[in-house]
């Protein structure tokens, strides 16, 4: 058993390393690329490099609390936790990185390189975290497909026709749907699983009180601080519209919580439904 002390120290630790590891990296191997957008303000005036570092910062500190807030409740060992943990939101950062290519008209290689730095430095922090600064679970259960499968889906598709309904009769949200719609429905039909799988592996976080609390649980405290975060990002490097950019990222934040708490939902449902049939 950790003390507080040796917590808070162990995790500053983690998160300034997971930073530099981070900015060096991007150094070497993934650069900003160019843009078919305007620059933006901290570009132009030089203050670009500091913001950036200043908000990677403030996200890896936020990680580093929402793992401190939620892993007592994890099953498995230390270090399974700080694996699910970064495989959930590693993986979510890669997945998310084709939106600035989509939007602002990037090369959509470069924007996967980066996403594979920082998604990658992501899972490392988690490992990291949990393997310093959790303590071992309750034994975590063999792996069900059904329970999984039903997250995935479920989620995505209500996170995908949503957007896709939304999108469809206010495109100004997102002006990608209009030049590039394929694409930019597959992207987000790949990130709304993606967030189905982020539910699963958390989903014993937050699976205590109404099915509403639990969806309210992992949308607010798990994925929105995450994706308001990481929408900031985007007006550091060109002079994106802020506000369509945070009306977006709210309503998919929205959308996410609908689709988790349908999960539930349904798996509850299913599971109500087996237990009588095994009754029978």
């Amino acid at each position: 058993m950790w003390t507080l002390h040796a917590i808070y120290w162990r995790t500053a630790i983690i998160v300034v390393a997971s930073l530099v590891i981070d900015i060096g990296l991007h150094f070497l191997w993934a650069p900003t690329p160019a843009y078919a957008y305007p620059l933006s303000y901290f570009v132009i005036s030089g203050w670009f490099l500091p913001i950036v570092i200043a908000l990677l910062l403030i996200t890896y500190i936020a990680l580093a609390l929402i793992f401190q807030l939620i892993q007592a409740k994890l099953s498995g060992t230390k270090f399974a936790k700080g694996l699910m943990f970064g495989i959930a939101f590693g993986g979510l950062m890669l997945i998310s990185s084709p939106a600035m290519s989509l939007l602002f008209g990037s090369s959509m290689a470069a924007e996967l390189r980066i996403g594979l730095v920082d998604g990658s430095v992501i899972c490392l922090l988690g490992v990291l975290l949990g393997w310093f600064t959790a303590t071992d679970g309750r034994p975590r259960q063999r792996l069900v497909f059904a329970p999984m499968a039903i997250s995935v889906v479920v989620v995505g598709l209500v996170y995908f026709i949503i957007h896709f309904l939304v999108y469809l009769t206010l495109p100004s949200l997102f002006p990608a749907y209009l030049t590039q719609p394929t694409e930019t429905m597959l992207w987000i039909l790949m990130v709304g699983l993606w967030i189905g799988l982020m539910n699963w592996l958390l989903q014993d976080a937050f699976s205590t009180g109404s099915f509403f609390r639990q969806s309210i649980g992992f949308t607010g405290i798990a994925f929105g601080i995450f994706s308001l975060l990481n929408t900031l990002f985007a007006p550091i490097f060109v002079a994106a519209p802020s506000g369509i950019l945070l009306l977006n990222t709210a309503a998919g934040i929205l959308f996410v919580g609908v689709g988790v708490w349908m999960e539930r939902v349904i798996s509850h449902k299913l599971s109500y439904i087996g237990n009588s049939g095994v009754r029978r």
